[in-house]
């Protein structure tokens, strides 16, 4: 359990085809077992919204993918992005 915290800017413009991204995971990484969650800003085409994109794995197990659309323009700035959990909740 903890928080991880990370301050970005996202490349301007035409960015289809990148993805940035930060993800924790246990020890067995690519294993069968892994746990793990994952943050991405997905690309876009210029004018198109940005979206981060979540998921997490629970023994292997993922298939909890959430998509989020920035109210912001996350190029403008160098923005904080954070992940809290604990035994209860992922926020």
């Amino acid at each position: 359990f903890g928080w991880f915290s990370m301050k970005l800017k996202l490349v301007g413009g035409d960015s289809a085809g990148v993805v940035t991204a930060y993800y924790m995971c246990t020890e067995n990484g690519a294993g069968p077992t892994r746990d793990e969650l994952d943050f991405e800003f997905l690309g876009n085409r210029t004018g198109q919204p940005y979206l981060i994109q979540t998921n997490v794995y629970k023994n292997g197990t993922g298939n909890r993918e959430m998509r989020h659309m920035l109210w912001f323009d996350p190029t403008e700035d160098y923005h904080t992005y954070s992940i809290l959990w604990n035994n209860h909740q992922i926020v």
